[in-house]
């Protein structure tokens, strides 16, 4: 009997210039039928952040939530399965929908509702400074309702670092087999330091480093595709030649794949060619978006009456947020980590909406009723922008085949966070939109792992970060998340 043709799981096919190509999950690499059925995809965990607090989507005509308080755009009335979709969660129904201006015409909706939990109630406690409640916050707003929900950690200044790794670091230190976790920002444009930033990582010194996120999107596609650096330093320098030169890295690598596609049964052909297919519409966007070197970071005129320029805050996020959501999916698929994190914007974010929704303001702007508009309009069109990223990186994980014959999605867990909601807020000393009352959190996938997706789940003032660790136990995280050793276990 001849000898049985295997692959282990991380192969990848070696090219010119010594730059390599992971492979997608294929059947060959499942060492026997058994073992496919007690499982062997390995878990993966992303946490993305919107920031701005949802709080103004409801827009009301006082100063806050008075009598004519039309309700929250984004919080379902309904709980358990079947909720109902106000206009924000729009992008997760079946159903076409449009942005309150008009702008753009239909937009895509992504049918992945039973695949998303909305866990609403959340609070993050606050109190004076020197005397914070575990994972709380000081009175201060902005830039202290992050790290609280990340870390589990206090946050005691604007611009403080966790006290503890982050969420997606407690991940890939638990199951990564010693990968990084990846980090990348939608906003081009975002100030830098601790605010722009949404993962940090131990230090190996009781301490934590914080890890600034990938922007240019050319650079992450090279750090996940072509980091394999070549002992040789001659063909080290071949392959950064080829990569200046901006050869394709399929090119470089397409006689291994042709050799390994003759060797492959009818369905794993299948998927390789469609893996294939997939990364060259992927590096054609991406070589669309980073035109020049890889440290130019101006983009093309996305077209309409918004130039891009330094200058006016938009810098081609929406396909920004389309790429680097579709290199997470592509390092999801390739098993390159069990753990990324996406944020579109920094804490109390400034990205200009215009070019994305149509309605010419930032959108922090939006959370104090910004510009000339009036009803609920821009922020809760500017919120469903993020939403609908979010729910197409879900649709992707429905869509993809992992190892054992399931979808993605059944072994990924796709959380989002924001930065607030209506509440009290204590450093008004009033009810106003930029509260950590009412907060929520969403999550989607998990099936595989023992979560319960699709419905509505409303708390009694749980703690977001409860909500993210319980979320990540199910990916074989044991230890507590900074303050908050108690996981929520409702997921």
């Amino acid at each position: 009997m001849g000898r049985v043709f295997r692959l282990p799981r991380r192969t990848f096919l070696r090219g010119a210039g010594g730059v390599a190509l992971a492979l997608p999950a294929l059947e060959i690499m499942a060492p026997s039928r058994a073992a496919r059925a007690g499982g062997g995809a390995s878990p993966k965990f992303m946490t993305s952040f919107v920031g701005t607090s949802i709080g103004r989507n409801h827009w009301p005509d006082d100063d806050c939530c008075g009598p004519t308080y039309p309700g929250d755009q984004l919080t379902p009335d309904n709980e358990g399965a079947g909720y109902d979709l106000k206009h924000v969660l729009s992008p997760v129904g079946a159903d076409p929908w449009q942005y309150h201006s008009g702008f753009g015409g239909n937009q895509p909706a992504f049918d992945v509702q039973k695949e998303l939990t909305v866990v609403s109630g959340l609070k993050v406690p606050w109190g004076p400074d020197g005397d914070l409640p575990p994972g709380g916050r000081t009175i201060k707003f902005h830039y202290c309702t992050v790290t609280p929900q990340i870390s589990g950690t206090i946050c005691s200044d604007y611009s403080e670092a966790p006290h503890g790794p982050t969420i997606d670091q407690m991940v890939v230190d638990a199951i990564g087999g010693g990968r990084p976790a990846l980090a990348y920002r939608v906003e081009a444009k975002a100030a830098g330091g601790n605010t722009s930033a949404m993962s940090w990582k131990s230090n190996g010194s009781g301490g934590v480093s914080r890890v600034d996120p990938v922007v240019n999107p050319r650079l992450a596609w090279e750090s996940l595709f072509t980091g394999f650096v070549p002992p040789d330093p001659a063909q080290a320098a071949a392959a950064a030649f080829e990569i200046a030169q901006r050869r394709s890295v399929l090119d470089l690598v397409s006689g291994s794949a042709e050799r390994l596609v003759a060797r492959l049964g009818h369905a794993d052909k299948i998927r390789m060619e469609q893996h294939l297919d997939e990364l060259r519409a992927l590096e054609n966007k991406v070589n669309g978006v980073m035109p020049g070197s890889a440290q130019c970071e101006m983009l093309t005129d996305p077209g309409g009456s918004w130039p891009v320029t330094p200058e006016n805050g938009w810098s081609n996020e929406e396909l920004r947020a389309e790429v680097l959501s579709d290199l997470i999916h592509m390092a999801f698929v390739c098993d390159l980590t069990n753990a990324a994190s996406l944020m579109f914007g920094q804490w109390k974010c400034y990205l200009k909406m215009g070019p994305a929704i149509g309605w010419d303001n930032d959108l922090h702007g939006y959370s104090h009723f910004g510009g000339s508009q009036t009803g609920i309009a821009p922020l809760s069109d500017a919120i469903a922008w993020h939403i609908k990223h979010f729910a197409r990186l879900i649709r992707k994980c429905m869509d993809t085949q992992d190892v054992d014959g399931v979808p993605l999605i059944d072994h990924t867990i796709l959380t989002m966070i924001f930065e607030g909601n209506v509440g009290y807020d204590p450093e008004a000393d009033a009810v106003g939109v930029h509260s950590t009352e009412n907060m929520v959190v969403l999550v989607a996938g998990g099936r595989g792992l023992g979560l319960n997706p699709g419905r509505h789940i409303k708390t009694d003032e749980v703690h977001p970060a409860a909500v993210l660790l319980g979320a990540a136990q199910a990916c074989g995280v044991t230890d507590p998340l900074g303050d908050i050793d108690e996981a929520f276990t409702g997921l």
